[in-house]
């Protein structure tokens, strides 16, 4: 198990962020109208920091998706290196009409990752003399000349 620290804006609130045994879910603090092609900010009431060697990825959730609604953007990654500050989330209404969505409505759901180390070498490749490698063959020139009059 990995923790990950939180930290409640007001420590009065009811938290909108929900840890469950393999995710975090994200819900609406308050009663929130999202009009049509309408992108608002969500805040969470919450600081969260992910431990280092770590990454949070947030998506949205199946729940909203299906009311034409998404994160925006679609994927929000927060590693170890990012500051601690309130984690809002923007959310878009990609539909026509109106979305309406009550206190404790789920929006969005995170998972938390280990990232490996990462090594990095030079790559010396000839890829136009090795045909083993797939998409490095000369193309077949197309017989069909299409012309725009």
């Amino acid at each position: 198990m990995i923790d990950i620290q939180f930290y409640k804006i007001n420590k009065n609130a009811e938290s909108f962020v929900i840890l469950t045994e393999d995710r975090l879910l994200f819900a609406v603090p308050e009663p929130t109208v999202i009009q049509s092609l309408e992108i608002i900010k969500i805040k969470t009431g919450t600081v969260m920091k992910i431990p280092r060697g770590h990454v949070l990825t947030i998506c949205t959730h199946p729940d909203l998706a299906k009311q034409a609604c998404e994160l925006f953007p679609s994927v929000t990654v927060i590693d170890g290196w990012a500051p601690a500050v309130e984690l809002e989330l923007a959310v878009k209404n990609s539909g026509r009409n109106q979305i309406n969505l009550i206190p404790g409505a789920i929006v969005a759901v995170g998972y938390l990752s280990q990232v490996s180390d990462i090594g990095a070498g030079e790559l010396e490749l000839d890829v136009v003399a090795n045909p083993e490698l797939p998409g490095t063959r000369p193309q077949k020139k197309n017989p069909f000349n299409f012309e725009v009059k």
